[in-house]
C-alpha cells in the first residue's frame, strides 16, 4: 500500500473512524494496530525496524527517567536568574533624603535638589 493510492485513502478513513469510535483509553492501541498493519503491508523487514525502534525508544525513556536528577535549590535559583535577567533600579527618594550629592553637583558647586526642596518646605529662601 503506498501513500498515493485509493487503498491508503480508504485505510486512513477507516482508522479515523475507529479512532473516534473507541474510548479514549483504547485510542493509542488503535493507532498502534493501524501503524503495525500499515508496516506489515509494506513488508516484514519494516516490521522488524518498527519493533526495534519502539523497544529502543521505550528503554531510553526508562533510562532517562531513572537517571534524571532533580536540580538543587541553588541550581533552580541560578537557572531562574539566567532565564530572567534582573533589572537594577535606583530609588531616588532615598538619595534625596540622605543628602547624597551627584558627582556633577560636587564638581560644579551647584545646589542639589534636596537643598532646594528643603528650603521650599520650611519657607526659608534658598541661599
Amino acid at each position: 500500500m503506498t501513500f498515493v493510492s485509493y487503498e491508503f485513502i480508504g485505510f486512513t478513513f477507516l482508522v479515523m473512524a475507529l479512532y473516534f469510535i473507541f474510548p479514549l483509553k483504547v485510542r493509542y492501541f488503535v493507532l498502534l494496530a493501524a501503524s503495525l498493519f500499515f508496516y506489515w503491508t509494506a513488508g516484514w523487514q519494516k516490521m522488524i525496524f518498527l519493533g526495534a525502534a519502539a523497544v529502543i525508544t521505550y528503554v531510553c525513556g526508562l533510562l532517562i527517567g531513572r537517571f534524571r536528577s532533580e536540580p538543587t535549590t541553588e541550581e533552580k535559583k541560578r537557572m531562574k536568574a539566567q532565564a530572567q535577567p534582573e533589572i537594577q533600579t535606583v530609588d531616588l527618594s532615598e538619595a534625596k533624603s540622605s543628602g547624597v550629592k551627584s558627582s556633577s553637583a560636587k564638581s560644579s558647586g551647584a545646589k542639589t535638589s534636596s537643598a532646594k526642596t528643603s528650603g521650599a518646605k520650611t519657607g526659608q529662601p534658598d541661599q
